[in-house]
């Protein structure tokens, strides 16, 4: 006979298992989101360099002086930030970091990050969308933080 210590209930949490579910949600995290995303944006990005920006430059060149200006400067921070705004339509911020002289790898790093918040954002309001039944539930603070309640009922916490 074994000592309890060693002894397993079945279903139970290891650190082990915690860990390595930890992993597998990042992982698919990065290569069902993040990767896909940045590929595609990179994608509009090096398209709109090679094959629109000779015509935007004659075009629009004065206009998109203040513009370059700023991405020569920092490139990597006023991308990310760009990401990070949500007043700024993903495709548009491609199209005109494409017409840029940032370099490709800086583009993927700040794209690669930028995404992450709003992917969590996205993923958050889906999980919690299939438990809202009505739409004056859609206000209802309980809709969008999880906090513990007491059932008098049953005489124990649990979180809505």
């Amino acid at each position: 006979m074994l000592p309890d210590e060693t002894v397993r209930r079945p279903n139970s949490p290891t650190i082990s298992s915690s860990s390595i579910t930890r992993k597998l949600v990042v992982a698919m995290l990065f290569f069902a989101v993040i990767g896909p995303s940045t590929t595609r944006a990179t994608l509009a990005f090096l398209a709109a360099r090679y094959l629109f920006r000779g015509w935007v430059e004659q075009r629009f060149g004065n206009r998109l002086a203040a513009f370059q200006e700023g991405f020569t400067q920092n490139a990597f921070n006023y991308l990310l930030t760009l990401r990070l705004i949500p007043l700024f339509p993903f495709f548009l911020v491609n199209l005109l970091s494409g017409l840029t002289p940032v370099k490709a790898g800086t583009y993927m790093a700040a794209t690669a990050i930028g995404i992450i918040p709003g992917s969590l954002a996205y993923t958050f309001a889906g999980r919690h969308l299939s438990t809202i039944n009505s739409l004056a539930e859609l206000a209802a603070p309980r809709s969008y933080v999880a906090r513990p309640t007491v059932s008098h009922a049953r005489g124990v916490s649990k979180v809505c």
